[in-house]
């Protein structure tokens, strides 16, 4: 089956952050048969940042992610969030935003042998990691002030 989405652990500093799962698919077999599940989820930059969870860091902070199972990639695309509110305002709300309106940038992150996921994360961005496991893919999305 799917993993869990519910067990993976975000650690920025001393806090832990739980970001948002957003979209992701999963391929697995039930009863001889292949099947894939796919959930869908506004873009990462269809969020308002208030209510979204946050890490609080003053300066750049390294945040380590595990997970149920082992990652197998990711790739990480960071949003300023002045330029995401200045994209809400235009388009009467952040759920109203194209995804092709706010340029991302993609940084480093590093994947461990165990399957841990590491970044260095900055106030006032939003981070959005698409994370691969060996049946399927999640992406998570979480602030930092």
């Amino acid at each position: 089956p799917a993993p869990d989405l519910g067990r993976y652990a975000f650690a920025c500093g001393t806090e832990e952050v739980h970001p948002l799962a957003c979209s992701s698919t999963w391929t697995f077999e039930q009863d001889g048969e292949a099947m894939t599940v796919t959930t869908d989820a506004p873009h990462p930059v269809q969020y308002e940042a208030d209510g979204m969870p946050a890490a609080n860091v003053d300066e750049p902070t390294e945040v380590t992610a595990s997970f149920d199972e082992p990652a197998t990639f990711v790739d990480v695309t960071r949003y300023a969030e002045d330029d995401l509110a200045a994209a809400s305002e235009a388009a009467g709300s952040a759920q109203d935003v194209a995804a092709s309106d706010v340029i991302g940038e993609i940084i480093d992150a590093g994947l461990g042998k165990d399957g841990t996921v590491s970044l260095t994360v900055e106030p006032g961005y939003r981070y959005a990691l698409e994370v691969g496991f060996e049946n399927g893919i999640c992406m998570y999305v979480f602030t930092v002030r």
